[in-house]
């Protein structure tokens, strides 16, 4: 039985009140959860009612998992007590449970009252790309129409009873320099912001409330103002601290220096007063005040100084800028300029509302219609369901409130405030919500920390429930704080706690303290003896030599060209490869010890995109095996991308870079010469000259492809797609002939296929299903981390995708490929499943944010040097609960846009929040390491970021720690903090460093440790000093190797020699079992790719197999490939996967192109039609009806099926009892059939092939007689009986084939097998 904590009991046993459960990583949460479910429902005196309890977990996996854990505890519970019919009753009841999403919770609500909200019965809930297109279709709609009518601009009337205008031009110009599709999207952004708020779009007229009545106040008085003033406030205190101990040191000792520094540090010091004092008093008397700066010149007398000095003098310097941008950027604008300001911004947001009000009511109009909804509006809606315009709990709420004696919220740190005004519509102090804030990650989804930390602060903390009185029945709500931690080794506990007991702090600004409360307590049970590794921080920067030219800086990323490492110069290797190496080197040291499998090692990054090719390449030197779990964007995949690429060539050929991205493609094999050639108009036996090679890749195509027809200079430039035609016309270019003939032919289909039918085309007539197999050409698809079934699922789900865009209607290939576009513009990284799936054998690189919920033995936090993305305040429009709408506001001018005070309010506050939400993203990562930590960063200066850890240690405030703000620097800062930064500058110039150490709680051991690494380039690669390591690690592997090896051998055999037990380990792993060959035979396999030696050719790639992959399922296309020309195929593929309309075989695919024509009118045609009206009126018929395209329709020759229509054999159809046509079937017929070969025929007794085919025609004759017919449009020189005994010869073990498989389907034995000639007219029974 489990030994539950203290803490853990009072969060299992206390009830009567709202209970929030503060659970620290690796403390247990699920598992107290479950076990206070448990114990409830199996209570023998007061057994709580699982249908009265409302269990809501964050995913559906976590739902899942807890309703099993459930229902296993109860089925144990009623096999101790099967008397207990409250057990079974709860047991059977246990799958209607309310137990799920958020989202599910609501949407069964909605289900529930859907005649009150107006709803369809049977909504539901459309997926995002389908929102997204409806959402963006509807938002042009609404533009055009305000564009249409910009004269009329309707008015808003505030509460204080001011009016504006709308005014809709300047509204878009703000946006767009011109009538632009980009601002559907803009708009759209911001409609989906502001229903993250309860409020919707309503947000934006508040925000006009409240711009209009603070324009009238002092700035600093405002919320925005009041941001401003505290941010001012901290930098010119952190400032105040500095100058008063510069003061100090420049009086207190040479009087020369004294007169020196000390009048102007003094001046700026009793300014600097001034200034706080003037901040605080109101937004004039602090812009007045900090204009009237004048900066203080230092003494000219020359002095001996030190680096104290240098830095004194740096500080002040700083100084100086701050007030410079305070006074030009922060305290610019005049008060009546803000007010001015606020006038106009708050005109843009009313104007900004009237476009998104329209928009909402269109696309809820349209969303009713369709019966859909999108997870936005099931929040909305549930909100509106429970709660009045008062924000009161409706009757519906007390209805659904009173369903629930108990209501469980797991994950409550990431709820967002609509979410909150839900469950608190339907609480009656019965909620119990699990979360921790430091573990709050999902900002960016609409998750507000606040909402815990306020409920945490608010509710008293529980210390123990006394056993008089177990219920407890405050209204207050208490909180119990779980600390224990069951995961990680003492060494990683105590370095996070000395890490965030010195960061995460008010000094710091950060909103949460990490108190005692917060501390993890060590509780592992190790299970045996186990010395725990200390964490290990390290920076791995280039050696002093090679340091000195070296171009990359830290804050803008400048770097010198790149070569396969980053750099043309091979002694200017990036400092991230570096890293790589690093942690490849180490984790290959890890595995070779025996006591940790690649499994077991996971690579966090901040962001997962395009960062882990470094990692990639390091690892596959060392043999180990990695993998990418990141979700790459679906459209930023290799094959995705090439099909996708393929279908803008053919909307539009005019465009440069997807042509040239297809041509070089494996599909069309064009060299890189090849295409320099065709742009340079350079002679084809000159195209592999090695001059070529100084010509520039960019030169293929032009700078700006999507204007190739616009401007004079564009102009005088031919396309890429004009020179390959020129080219090809002018010097009989094969391939260029090739590519255009096709590309013609797909253009042409285009026209009239829906997009979805032109993809199946472009699977079935091209091999971009198999690319990336087999091909030397096609390694950077084989290269990427996507599998081939990966690669062929993806290509499936891009056409399942098309199917669904062309469901309602045919809209074509250039509104697909356009619907593309405009999802990429607002989506660059869409992805339709978002659950990266986790390999079992190989080390893994992921984000952070993907790791939270999971542990792993071993961790490598890299990338931690670099500065975080704040492209959040990047935004024109910048939204927020309390600051309301913050935009910039266009010029009169029109040429630029200007930030304004509360902009500037919305984005400081968004960077502090950003600023905590990182911390916690922190202490998620370090808290997923079970045994070994590492955390690294390459960086070329790491001087600089030593310099200001120690800075911001010395000089603690929210500016000094926001400042170029990184995980490293954090880190360091929190050594330094500890005094565990040792380290100086002189010792930073050594090979490798110890920065310093930071020792245990219990100060006998270290936790952790910082280490600087230098590293070298040799042969073009980064190598680490690491002092023969590497050595030491192959002795290691080699001996452990040997200690695996004996788990194979006997207690003889143990003591045989290394060569003799390598022997008898390989005689047994290399062993053949007799019934090997049967194994191999394939699961299924179509007609066409059988014949009576099927089985007898080799395992490895067969004639026949690359018939498949390229004739797959075309048995009747009327293409003749015998084993001669799929040898051809073979020998050809195993050079060049070329596509099957490369084969130099026009001639045979017009034929197939015919045939299938032929065949699909055979299988839809109305006989009697035909029979009254003529072949050509059922052809247009079929057109009408989209059996059939009319490209399709001009491919059918009418004289072939004239005379299939007045043959004998016809008559018989037309009288036939039963027609089967187009039969499609799937039986089991005996292997042995297929092999020539008497052992094999032997082996294979008893076997099954399945096999699948399709039969033209199976009748059953008016006298009851079953006959089988296959029309063929083979083209066959010779006399009658010549065709007939060639088209017997190719057909026979086909008819043969089919003759069993109808007389198994009917069960009745087949009459007659006739093949039909259409081409001749001939009927040829076999």
């Amino acid at each position: 039985m489990r030994n539950w904590t203290p803490a853990q009991l009072l969060a299992i046993e206390a009830s009567g009140c709202d209970l929030l459960v503060s659970a620290a990583a690796g403390s247990g949460k699920t598992a107290v959860l479950t076990e206070r479910l448990i114990r409830r429902l199996t209570d023998r005196e007061n057994p709580a009612d699982l249908s009265k309890m409302l269990i809501v977990t964050f995913t559906r996996a976590a739902a899942s998992e807890l309703r099993e854990r459930i229902g296993t505890a109860l089925e144990s519970a009623i096999e101790a007590e099967p008397e207990r019919k409250d057990l079974v009753r709860q047991s059977l009841g246990l799958e209607s449970a309310h137990i799920g999403t958020i989202h599910s919770f609501c949407l069964s609500l909605l289900r529930e009252n859907f005649a009150v909200l107006g709803l369809a019965p049977a909504i539901r809930v459309a997926d995002e790309t389908e929102i997204l297109m409806l959402a963006l279709r509807v938002m042009d709609e609404v533009i055009d129409d305000f564009y249409e009518n910009s004269e009329n601009k309707p008015e808003i009337i505030t509460k204080a009873g001011k009016k504006f205008h709308t005014d809709f031009q300047t509204l878009a110009d703000t946006f767009v320099s011109d009538r632009d599709d980009k601002l559907a999207v803009y708009f759209y952004d911001i409609y989906k912001e502001t229903m993250n708020y309860p409020e919707g779009i309503a947000i934006l007229q508040a925000s006009l409330q409240n711009l209009s009545s603070g324009s009238h106040s002092d700035f600093f008085d405002t919320v925005w103002g009041k941001i401003i003033k505290r941010g001012l406030v901290d930098e010119l205190s952190y400032y105040k601290k500095i100058y008063e101990e510069a003061v100090e040191y420049f009086t207190g000792g040479d009087s020369v220096v004294e007169q020196k520094f000390a009048p102007a540090f003094i001046c700026d010091r009793d300014f600097i007063s001034g200034m706080i004092s003037a901040v605080n008093e109101s937004y004039s008397s602090a812009r007045s005040f900090a204009l009237s700066y004048k900066k203080t010149a230092i003494g000219r007398k020359k002095t001996e100084e030190n680096e104290k000095t240098d830095f004194y003098k740096s500080v002040r310097t700083d100084f100086g800028k701050f007030i410079d941008k305070a006074g030009k950027k922060k305290l610019s604008a005049s008060p009546e300029k803000i007010s001015e300001l606020m006038t106009d911004a708050a005109s843009f947001c009313g104007s900004l509302f009237c476009v998104l009000d329209e928009f909402s009511k269109r696309f809820t109009e349209e969303k009713r219609r369709k019966g859909i909804i999108d997870y936005s509006d099931i929040e909305h809606l549930t909100l509106r369901l429970l709660t009045d315009e008062n924000g009161n709990p409706t009757n519906a709420a007390q209805q659904c409130g009173a369903e629930y004696n108990e209501i469980y919220i797991d994950e409550y740190q990431d709820i967002s405030p609509i979410q909150d005004k839900i469950f608190n519509s339907i609480a009656n102090q019965n909620r119990f919500m699990v979360g921790d804030i430091k573990q709050s990650i999902y900002g960016f989804r609409g998750s507000a920390p606040d909402i815990f930390a306020d409920y945490r602060n608010r509710f008293p903390k529980l210390e123990a429930v006394s056993d008089e009185s177990q219920s407890l029945n405050s209204k207050k709500g208490h909180t119990v704080f779980l600390s224990h931690n069951f995961r990680c080794d003492d060494t990683i506990i105590d370095f996070t706690n000395a890490v965030f007991s010195s960061i995460m702090q008010n000094k710091y600004g950060s909103s949460l303290t990490y108190g005692n409360d917060d501390m993890l307590v060590f509780s592992k049970n190790y299970g045996e003896k186990h010395h725990a590794v200390p964490a290990h921080v390290v920076l791995i920067s280039p050696s002093d030599v090679q340091n000195e030219e070296y171009s990359y800086t830290e804050n803008n990323n400048e770097k010198k060209a790149e070569n396969n490492f980053g750099k043309k110069s091979p002694d200017n290797i990036k400092p991230e490869y570096a890293e790589a190496e690093f942690v490849a080197s180490e984790s290959k040291k890890l595995i070779a010890s025996g006591r940790y499998k690649p499994e077991d090692i996971r690579i966090l990054l901040r962001s997962g995109a395009s960062d882990t090719e470094r990692f990639a390449k390091a690892f596959s030197r060392r043999g180990i095996p990695f993998e990418n779990v990141r979700t790459a964007g679906f459209f930023e995949r290799p094959h995705t991308m090439l099909l996708l690429s393929l279908l803008r060539c053919i909307d539009n050929p005019l465009h440069d870079i997807p042509l040239a991205s297809v041509l070089k493609s494996p599909l069309f094999g064009f060299t890189m010469d090849e295409l320099i050639a065709v742009k340079k108009d350079i002679h084809p036996e000159s195209a592999s000259s090695s001059s070529l090679l100084d010509i520039k890749s960019n030169e293929i195509i032009n700078e700006h492809d999507d204007s190739v027809t616009a401007g004079t200079e564009n102009k005088t430039k031919s396309s890429l797609f004009d020179c390959l035609c020129a080219y090809t016309e002018k010097y009989g270019f094969k391939k260029g002939k090739v590519f255009l003939d096709e590309l013609s032919d797909l253009r042409s289909r285009a026209v009239s296929m829906p997009s979805d039918k032109l993809i199946w085309h472009i699977f079935s007539s091209t091999p971009i299903m198999y690319c990336g197999e087999n091909n030397a050409s096609a390694a950077s698809l084989a290269e990427s981390s996507f599998s081939a079934d990966q690669r062929r699922a993806d290509l499936l789900r891009f056409y399942d995708y098309a199917r669904s865009y062309e469901a309602s209607s045919f809209r074509g290939l250039n509104a697909f490929v356009s619907s593309i576009n405009d999802l990429l513009a607002k989506e660059p990284h869409f992805v339709f499943d978002k659950s990266p799936k986790i390999s079992e054998k190989a080390v893994c690189a992921m984000t952070i944010h993907a790791s939270k919920g999971l542990e792993f033995p071993v961790c490598f936090i890299c990338g931690s040097a670099k500065k975080f993305n704040k492209q959040d305040s990047s935004e024109l429009v910048l939204i927020d609960g309390t600051l309301g709408a913050c935009p910039k506001l266009r010029l009169d001018t029109g040429f630029a846009r200007i930030n304004t005070p509360m902009r500037s309010a919305a984005v400081q506050k968004n960077d502090e929040q950003e600023t905590d939400e990182e911390l916690r993203v922190l202490y998620v990562a370090m808290t997923r390491a079970k045994e070994i930590l590492y955390i690294t960063a390459g960086t070329a200066a790491p001087e600089v970021i030593i310099s200001e850890a120690r800075l911001c240690a010395s000089y603690p405030s929210r500016f000094s720690f926001s400042k170029n703000a990184s995980y490293m620097k954090w880190l360091l800062t929190a050594f330094a903090y500890k005094n565990g930064l040792q380290a100086d500058s002189s010792d930073l110039s050594k090979k490798n460093t110890k920065l310093g150490t930071i020792m245990g709680s219990t100060g006998g051991e270290i936790c952790a440790q910082a280490d600087l690494i230098r590293y070298q380039i040799k042969d073009g690669m980064p190598v680490l000093e690491t002092d023969g390591s590497e050595e030491f690690h192959s002795s290691v592997s080699i001996k452990n190797q040997k200690s695996e090896n004996e788990k194979y051998l006997s207690s003889a055999e143990k003591n045989l020699s290394e060569d003799t037990v390598f022997k008898v380990i390989e005689k047994r792993l290399n062993k053949r079992y007799p019934d090997s060959y049967s194994s191999r035979l394939p699961a299924k396999i179509s007609v066409s790719e059988l014949y009576p030696g099927f089985l007898d050719e080799s395992p490895a790639l067969t004639p026949e197999e690359a018939i498949r992959r390229i004739e797959a399922e075309k048995s009747d296309s009327g293409i003749r490939v015998t084993k001669k020309s799929a040898k051809e195929i073979s020998d050809r593929k195993k050079l060049l996967h070329i596509p099957h309309f490369l084969e130099n075989d026009t001639m045979a695919s017009t034929g197939a192109e015919k045939g299938t024509a032929v065949h699909v009118f055979l299988q839809f045609a109305d006989w009697n039609n035909v029979t009254e009206n003529g072949i050509q009126k059922e052809i247009e018929r079929l057109i009408q009806k989209r059996f059939i395209t009319p490209a399709m329709g001009k491919l059918i020759s009418l004289p072939m099926l004239e005379v299939f229509f007045k043959s004998s054999l016809f008559k018989e159809l037309c009288s036939a009892e039963k027609v089967y046509r187009e039969l499609r079937f799937n039986v089991l017929l005996p292997a042995e059939n297929f092999t020539e070969n008497q052992d094999k025929k032997n082996l294979l007794k008893g076997e099954k092939l399945l096999v699948q085919g399709i039969i033209d025609c199976l009748y059953i004759t008016s006298t009851g007689k079953l006959r089988l017919l296959d029309y063929k449009t083979d083209y066959v020189r010779g006399s009658k009986n010549d065709i007939k005994r060639e088209l017997v010869e190719r057909y026979r073990t086909q008819l043969l084939i089919y003759k069993q498989a109808a007389t198994i389907i009917t069960g009745k034995a087949v009459d007659k097998c006739i093949i039909y000639s259409l081409a001749s007219g001939l009927e040829i029974e076999i």
